[in-house]
C-alpha cells in the first residue's frame, strides 16, 4: 500500500503562514545586519512540505494535518535556522595559530571512529588529550561538533 497523504486546507494555510512568517524574520535580520542569515526561498518551503507529507506518511494519515505542519516546520527551525544564527561560527572563532592542528585532531576523531562504532566520549577526550596535548584545541574541537 503506497501512502500519498493529500495537503488538507488548513495544513496548506498554515504552510503559507510559516513560509510568510519565515520570509518577514529573514528580511527584518537583513534590515538589522545581523550575521549568519540564511535566504528563506521556495526551496524550503517545498521541504517542509516534504517534512509535512513524511511525518503524515508515519502516521499513516491519509491528509497532511496542521500538527504534521508544526513537527515538520520546528524540525527545519532546528536544523536549518537555528544551525545557520549559532553563536559559534567555526570559522572566525578558532584562533588561527590552532586552526592547523584543529583540522588534525578532527582528522584523528574520523579515523578513530568508523561509521557504527561504540566508545565513551571520555576516552575519545583522554586519547586526543594523551596525543595532542593540547586542552585548548580540543576544548575548540568539542565545541565546533
Amino acid at each position: 500500500m503506497k501512502a500519498t497523504p493529500k495537503i488538507s486546507l488548513e495544513a496548506g494555510q498554515l504552510l503559507q503562514n510559516y513560509y510568510v512568517e519565515d520570509r518577514k524574520s529573514v528580511n527584518e535580520n537583513k534590515k538589522a545586519k545581523r550575521k549568519n542569515n540564511i535566504p528563506v526561498t521556495v526551496r524550503q518551503l517545498e521541504a517542509i512540505i516534504r517534512l509535512s507529507e513524511a511525518i503524515a506518511k508515519m502516521n499513516l494519515s491519509n491528509f497532511v494535518l496542521e500538527s504534521h505542519v508544526n513537527e515538520a516546520h520546528r524540525l527545519f527551525q532546528i536544523s536549518t535556522l537555528s544551525a545557520a544564527s549559532a553563536k559559534f561560527n567555526t570559522v572566525t572563532d578558532i584562533p588561527a595559530d590552532m586552526a592547523p592542528l584543529i583540522v588534525r585532531i578532527e582528522e584523528s576523531i574520523r579515523r578513530r571512529l568508523n561509521i557504527g562504532a561504540k566508545t565513551s566520549y571520555t576516552k575519545i577526550i583522554e586519547e586526543l588529550t594523551h596525543k595532542y596535548s593540547s586542552h585548548k584545541a580540543i576544548t575548540y574541537v568539542k565545541q565546533i561538533r
